[in-house]
C-alpha cells in the first residue's frame, strides 16, 4: 500500500493496483457472498459528505446495532451521572471488584463506584511501564474492568477507537477482560476513513501518537486449526455507552 501525502490523500491508497474503495468492496462482495457479513445498505461506501448525511440518531442506531451483532452490548444514556450508575449496575452484576480507568478526572465516576464497593485505580495512579513495581500479575487481576472515553466510535463496524498517550495507555483497554467504552456524541462518526482523517491532522499539531487500537466487538484468536478463543488478545466482553448529554 502507498499512501501519497497526507489527510485526504488517504482516499487514494492503493492496494494491489486497486483504489481503497475498490478494493473494500471486493473483498465485501466475496464475504456477504459467502455468508459471513450483513450487507450495508444506509450509505454507499463513498464521499466524506456521509458523515453529513447521516444523523447523529442514524449514526448512534447503527453503531449499536452493529455493536451488538459483533457479542458486545451498547447503552445510552442521558448523562455522565447516569452513565456512571449504569456501569456501577453493570460491574455489580458481573462481580466485578475493581477497576482501571484512564488518565484523567473521574471523581463523580469513582465516588459512584467506591459507595458500591467497588475499587477504582487510575492509569496516573500506577506504574504499569515494562520493569516498574506495578506490572505483576497480581495487581493486574484486580482489575476486573477497563474504563475508558473512546477516543472515536465508527457506527459503520462497531467500532470504538482508542488513541494511546502518557494519561492513556494501551492496557487499560487490553488488559482488564471486560472494557467499558463512554462516547461522547462528538466522537461518533460514520466511518473508518473519518477517524483516520483526524488522526492524520492530529499528528501533524501533536505528533503521531504511539498506537491507534480499534476495538470491534470482544477479542477473537483462532489457531491454525481455526479453534476460536475469546478474549486472549484483548477483552473478553465490550461494552459501549453512549453519553448524550453533561
Amino acid at each position: 500500500m502507498t499512501l501519497k501525502g497526507r489527510g485526504p490523500a488517504l482516499d487514494e491508497a492503493h492496494f494491489g493496483g486497486e483504489s481503497q474503495e475498490e478494493f473494500l468492496s471486493r473483498i465485501r462482495a466475496r464475504l456477504q457472498g459467502a455468508g459471513y457479513v450483513a450487507d450495508h445498505p444506509s450509505f454507499p461506501a463513498g464521499p466524506l459528505e456521509d458523515e453529513e448525511q447521516a444523523s447523529y440518531e442514524q449514526k448512534a442506531e447503527r453503531f449499536m446495532k452493529t455493536l451488538v451483532e459483533l457479542g458486545g452490548e451498547a447503552y445510552r444514556a442521558p448523562s455522565r451521572e447516569e452513565a456512571f450508575r449504569l456501569i456501577r449496575d453493570l460491574l455489580l452484576h458481573r462481580d466485578v471488584k475493581g477497576v482501571l480507568t484512564s488518565g484523567g478526572d473521574w471523581s463523580q465516576c469513582r465516588a459512584i463506584l467506591e459507595e458500591a464497593g467497588i475499587a477504582v485505580e487510575s492509569w496516573d495512579e500506577v506504574a504499569f511501564s515494562h520493569g516498574e513495581a506495578d506490572r505483576e500479575l497480581a495487581r493486574a487481576d484486580r482489575w476486573g474492568a477497563g474504563l475508558l472515553w473512546a477516543d472515536y466510535a465508527v457506527a459503520e463496524l462497531g467500532s470504538i477507537a482508542v488513541l494511546s498517550s502518557p494519561r492513556q495507555g494501551r492496557s487499560v483497554s487490553l488488559v482488564p477482560p471486560l472494557m467499558i467504552a463512554l462516547i461522547a456524541p462528538e466522537a461518533l462518526v460514520e466511518r473508518r476513513r473519518t477517524v483516520l482523517r483526524h488522526v492524520a491532522a492530529l499528528a501533524k499539531e501533536r505528533g503521531v501518537p504511539s498506537s491507534l487500537t480499534l476495538i470491534t466487538g470482544p477479542s477473537r484468536s483462532a489457531d491454525i486449526e481455526n479453534d476460536l478463543s475469546i478474549g486472549v488478545h484483548g477483552p473478553g466482553q465490550v461494552i459501549a455507552i453512549l453519553v448524550e448529554g453533561s
